[in-house]
């Protein structure tokens, strides 16, 4: 295990062989949680970690240093409650479809799967906060919202958000 510091690490993009090269939003969470070094930590839901990992990439360095607070929120977020994954996923495109339209293609990801196209819509909400600041603010209170342990799910409509639409708003499908 490495010690670890949330207020002298440093967060940089992209995927890393060993702390000592850098180390993600994602990669930061396996560590606090005493995991294998990875940034897909089993202590995390995957699909907000998906977003999580696309956002840190296409984040600004400023700003993605405010992301050590959400690596320690991820630990502990993995359900087994399909109908609260399935609520997660149809928030975060929402949210992702709600952030100022993009000049071009969004970004270097490719959407293969959900995981995939979530972390492209995790993308697209840190590039958009080029254009709006408060872009930022509305996408951490969302991601702690959709992080809480104690979420039981309850008010989650039957049948799951159609994923389609939501990909076809992002330009992934």
């Amino acid at each position: 295990m490495v010690d670890v510091n949330v207020k002298t690490v440093r967060l940089t993009a992209g995927a890393h062989l060993a702390p000592a090269d850098g180390v993600c939003t994602m990669e930061l969470c396996s560590m606090l949680a005493g995991e294998r070094f990875s940034d897909r930590p089993h202590c995390a839901c995957p699909l907000l970690a998906a977003f999580a990992r696309g956002y840190n990439d296409a984040l600004d360095d400023v700003r993605r240093q405010e992301l050590t607070t959400l690596a320690l929120i991820l630990v502990g977020s993995r359900t087994d409650d399909a109908a609260w994954r399935r609520e997660r996923a149809g928030r975060l495109f929402a949210h992702a479809a709600t952030m100022p339209p993009l000049v071009g293609r969004p970004s270097r990801w490719r959407a293969h799967g959900l995981t995939g196209q979530l972390a492209q819509a995790g993308a697209r909400s840190a590039q958009a906060v080029r254009r709006d600041a408060a872009a930022h603010d509305r996408t951490l209170a969302l991601l702690r919202e959709l992080a809480e342990p104690s979420r039981t799910g309850a008010g989650v409509p039957d049948a799951p958000p159609s994923q389609a639409p939501a990909a076809a708003a992002l330009g992934l499908s």
